[in-house]
């Protein structure tokens, strides 16, 4: 099951994984699983490890799965083992996965720097320390800005992204601009979408959900983890290593 497709059917249900590696057109789930992958395009709950409940694989030994719990103080957690393997234990066949609903309300803004230092060190810090919950706080050095076609390579950039299901996000957009402009940052563009506003999405079920994986289904039209942000529509692909399902 790769990331678009996973998405697809999630869409159905107006929930989402909401899990983005750079490698998320390509990568599939129990490979995510399997080299612990970190979301690229979250903050927050980003590591896929936040995200499994439960998971099912073949061994040497024959069919082993870890039980569905929502908690347990026992001791180590089962899921351990497989997350992070690197298929040295098995093939990871199944899992249930923590979904959530799909985000109605979008606020995204790129901010440019000067100097890579001053963002990490001063925007980048101040937004995550001031609890605003951002859904994204992602900061990108010149080379790699200009590498993935999000620049041209004279600036840092900073990616902002707020996201709500229930309530508009705006203003915790504007509070974050106004944390980076104090540390010398130059918003370069900013969206904010609705479920009124032009491009914004359907009202989200109000519901929590978990569902389960196994079988895989094409799909003609991938998403793109990037789509809040058109500047980034370009991406490098992933290397062919064997590495290539873990994102950063």
């Amino acid at each position: 099951m790769r990331g678009p497709n996973l998405e697809d059917q999630l869409r159905e249900h107006d929930l989402t994984l909401r899990h983005y590696p750079q490698s998320f057109e390509y990568a599939t789930l129990g490979g995510w699983i399997a080299t612990r992958a970190g979301g690229h395009f979250a903050t927050g709950e980003t590591h896929i490890d936040d995200l499994v409940e439960s998971v099912s694989a073949i061994t040497p030994a024959g069919q082993w799965q870890s039980r569905r719990l929502p908690g347990s103080g026992a001791g180590p957690s089962p899921d351990r083992m497989l997350l992070g393997s690197e298929g040295i234990l098995g093939v990871i066949t199944e899992a249930w996965m923590k979904v959530r609903p799909r985000p109605v309300f979008k606020a995204t803004a790129v901010v440019e720097f000067d100097d890579f230092a001053t963002a990490a060190t001063g925007a980048v810090r101040l937004i995550v320390q001031s609890r605003l919950g951002p859904s994204n706080c992602r900061l990108i050095d010149p080379l790699e800005a200009g590498t993935m076609g999000a620049g041209d390579g004279s600036a840092t950039l900073l990616l902002l992204g707020f996201e709500s299901a229930d309530v508009p996000v705006g203003g915790l957009l504007d509070q974050a601009i106004a944390i980076a402009a104090d540390q010398g940052g130059r918003v370069t563009s900013q969206s904010v979408k609705g479920p009124d506003s032009e491009g914004g999405e359907e009202a989200a079920a109000p519901t929590n959900g978990r569902t389960h994986f196994s079988s895989p289904r094409t799909s003609a039209t991938p998403s793109s983890p990037a789509a809040c942000f058109p500047r980034l529509s370009r991406r490098r692909s992933p290397g062919t290593g064997s590495r290539s399902s873990t994102g950063r």
